[in-house]
């Protein structure tokens, strides 16, 4: 494993460097870190579809994408709209395997994100009631756990694997 500091604005300077067997892709930011919505949409969708489309010209068979939990399209709210549009933007770029992760909320070592350190209180709290275990947070760990896992059951397949790994999926990796 080689590892490169880039720059993701200019994909003409880095694109050839995005080589090997599986690309994880797991880019990302919040909306008050990136400062705009076009700016969160550059980081979050643009410079992942860019890595990904050059790692699949360079031969690149496998894609492991973080994504989001409720990710979708046509959504209203343009988190969830913006993470399903670029999971359907992948899958346009033939990989033999794609495997996308729609993780709970992330829990990160030192986080100093208040409104991350309080949802996971409070989520925290609603599991230990019975409710939405579903959404569980998750050691950022546990998940990069969980899609090397992935990414390894399907390099041992003869066949293509296209799936998508909800929360209940990814604790089911872990074993």
């Amino acid at each position: 494993m080689k590892a490169h500091v880039i720059d993701f604005t200019e994909p003409g300077n880095w694109a050839a460097q995005m080589r090997g067997d599986v690309l994880f892709a797991c880019l990302g930011s919040t909306l008050k870190d990136a400062g705009s919505q076009d700016a969160q949409w550059q980081i979050d969708y643009q410079a992942t579809l860019d890595a990904a489309i050059a790692a699949r010209r360079n031969g690149t068979h496998t894609l492991v994408l973080m994504s989001a939990a409720g990710a979708d399209a046509k959504s209203r709210f343009f988190y969830p709209r913006m993470k399903g549009a670029l999971e359907h933007a992948v899958t346009e770029l033939d990989f033999r395997h794609l495997l996308i992760f729609r993780p709970p909320l992330l829990l990160r070592p030192n986080s100093k994100r208040p409104v991350e350190i309080w949802s996971a209180r409070i989520l925290r709290g609603l599991n230990a009631l019975g409710l939405l275990r579903s959404q569980q947070p998750l050691p950022v760990g546990q998940l990069a756990q969980a899609m090397l896992t992935a990414a390894l059951d399907a390099a041992a397949r003869d066949k293509p694997v296209h799936r998508i790994f909800a929360p209940s999926d990814i604790r089911g990796l872990l074993g």
